[in-house]
């Protein structure tokens, strides 16, 4: 994050219209690493809701993730501001939605997940057909707890790349945390074709099958059998 407001610094020194709007493209990746280290995981839901274990002590740690965390957002506060100034600099639609795209992830950060999902929107209205948006969008509002608002959204976003297994993921997580179990593991299954290498959603699946109390089905999770589940659920083996 402070590497993405001395870059926007750094623009707005120099040439104020084009350079300082493409740096403004540039912060994008940075403030979604910023995201991945605050949340977790770069616009994934967080993990499916499961039976909460009693809390282990760990001293320091509460106190040290506060320190980092207020450092992380005074670091978005100027970030923040600095995007906003690039509206001034350049109107061009295009520019516009880029700038709403990263406020969109400055928001994320700051957990303001309300202003997340309007910057979000805003960018949308200019570029309808970006499944990487309607995704961040999904997330968002499945990270404020509107797990089932977010679900058109990410349908629109495998509309436009079926083969998008971060949808699918995070389609899979909403439908857990919704308790459509059934509906989640199906999603998971999808994701694990789309992407074989990502292990831990077995886990999630585990989680699902148990829920719904689907038993017989848990030594194939276990066995990491993907084409033994056609039997039992409707998705694309790759």
């Amino acid at each position: 994050a402070a590497a993405a407001a001395t870059a926007a610094t750094t623009a707005e020194s120099s040439s104020p219209m084009v350079s300082f709007t493409n740096s403004v493209v540039g912060m994008i990746p940075t403030l979604a690493g910023a995201v991945e280290r605050n949340n977790g995981n770069e616009f994934t839901e967080g993990k499916p809701q499961q039976r909460q274990q009693p809390q282990q002590h760990q001293p320091q740690q509460p106190q040290q993730q506060h320190r980092m965390r207020s450092k992380t957002m005074l670091e978005m506060r100027d970030v923040e501001r600095l995007l906003l100034r690039a509206l001034e600099y350049d109107h061009t639609a295009d520019a516009a939605a880029d700038v709403y795209e990263a406020l969109g992830v400055v928001y994320n950060v700051s957990r303001d997940y309300d202003a997340a999902v309007d910057a979000f929107r805003r960018a949308i209205d200019v570029r309808p057909n970006d499944y990487q948006l309607r995704n961040k969008l999904g997330a968002t509002l499945a990270n404020g707890n509107r797990s089932e608002e977010a679900l058109p959204s990410y349908r629109v976003a495998l509309q436009l790349k079926p083969k998008y297994a971060r949808g699918w993921l995070n389609m899979a997580i909403a439908h857990s945390n919704m308790h459509n179990y059934a509906d989640a593991a199906r999603c998971y299954l999808q994701t694990l074709s789309l992407n074989p290498e990502a292990r831990h959603v077995w886990s999630y699946l585990r989680i699902a099958l148990t829920c719904a109390e689907q038993w017989d089905l848990l030594p194939m999770a276990a066995a990491q059998n993907l084409t033994a589940f056609h039997e039992h659920f409707d998705f694309v083996e790759y």
